[in-house]
């Protein structure tokens, strides 16, 4: 039986395992946009680099999710500026998808963001180049709105949900 369990991410060997699901999720990312993810979101040069500040308790946490033990996948939520939280870099690795961990993510996402406070929701992603991820937020009650980034990509679309 495969062990799975949910880590917020919290010790070196956390944010260790949790820097190389990332990179790949960042591969993956600039495959998906067409470009390098640091010249469409400049911001995400400080995330990257300082992952332990960017999703420093009280205005956000990183959660990584693993098989056995081996860090199979992501999920990250900040406070913005407004009160509402952003759901960031939910990935999961090709060889575990199919399982429900992408969901499992969610689900954990809306916890921590209830948990920290936040009023809503705020995501962004693509219909044509992230069908499954726009699918799954949409079908949780996410509703399009006004983007706060990727103003230049037009395939990409936010969406928020009242928590």
């Amino acid at each position: 039986m495969t062990a799975f369990e949910l880590v917020r991410v919290a010790t070196p060997l956390h944010f260790a395992q949790a820097a190389l699901v990332l990179g790949e999720q960042r591969a993956w990312a600039e495959d998906r946009l067409g470009g390098s993810l640091a010249e469409i979101q400049p911001s995400s040069r400080r995330e990257y680099a300082c992952l332990a500040d960017f999703y420093a308790r009280p205005d956000g946490q990183l959660v990584l999710a693993r098989l056995d033990g081996e860090p199979v996948g992501v999920i990250a939520v900040r406070r913005l500026a407004d009160g509402r939280g952003e759901g960031k870099r939910l990935y999961v690795r090709p060889a575990a998808r199919g399982h429900g961990i992408g969901r499992r993510l969610i689900a954990e996402l809306l916890r921590l963001a209830r948990e920290l406070g936040f009023g809503s929701l705020y995501v962004e992603t693509s219909p044509q180049r992230m069908a499954a991820a726009y699918r799954m937020c949409v079908g949780l009650g996410f509703r399009e709105t006004r983007k706060l980034g990727f103003r230049d990509l037009d395939h990409m679309v936010a969406l928020e949900l009242p928590l």
